[in-house]
């Protein structure tokens, strides 16, 4: 008996901003079946609502209890740990972090931050966690494509930056992303 189907987003249900053939029909007629649909993403350059807006624009019949990304998984991880974050992230996805005091962090949050990956921010994460504070990261992917022209060209994911935090700080980072099952059972739970 199938209880749930999980969707990826990027790849699975669309491809350098076009849904993928079929996938628009395939899931407004799951809608219908009963089964639980969830769509999950390590995005880390969205927020959840910008995620949801540009599956609905492509024609997807998705609502916003069923789309998680990995972000709001941390957003969550903060919330109930009670997390002051310092965050390393890319300038689109600060909405989603908006409500937390940042003045005094006490935890460091790493994720894709593009050109916001400098050497002063950098050790700002580091100094913080040095005196303990958590490092909590999006993923340990390496690199992405980024999409010029249709034309994938690859670039530095927060993998790699996440691996010198720890590396310099002597810590190890609590991944939020799938297939984390801490990223998985958050809302997931059907």
């Amino acid at each position: 008996m199938i209880k749930a189907i999980l969707f990826d987003i990027s790849g699975v249900l669309y491809d350098d901003k076009a849904p993928v053939r079929g996938a628009v029909d395939a899931i407004n007629q799951l809608q219908y079946s009963g089964i639980p649909l969830r769509f999950v993403t390590n995005s880390s350059r969205s927020t959840e609502a910008m995620i949801l807006t540009t599956l609905q624009k492509m024609g997807f019949a998705i609502n916003d209890s069923q789309v998680f990304t990995a972000p709001s998984a941390i957003k969550h991880f903060l919330q109930i740990n009670k997390l002051r974050p310092y965050c390393l992230i890319h300038p689109d996805l600060e909405p989603e972090f908006a409500e937390f005091d940042q003045l005094e962090p006490n935890a460091v949050v790493v994720a894709d931050a593009a050109e916001s990956f400098d050497y002063n921010r950098l050790n700002s994460a580091f100094e913080l966690l040095v005196e303990g504070a958590p490092l909590i990261g999006i993923g340990r992917n390496r690199y992405r494509y980024r999409y010029l022209n249709s034309a994938g060209k690859l670039c530095l994911d927060a993998g790699p930056f996440i691996q010198a935090l720890e590396y310099a700080a002597s810590v190890e980072a609590q991944i939020m992303s799938k297939p984390a099952p801490e990223f998985l059972w958050q809302r997931l739970i059907l």
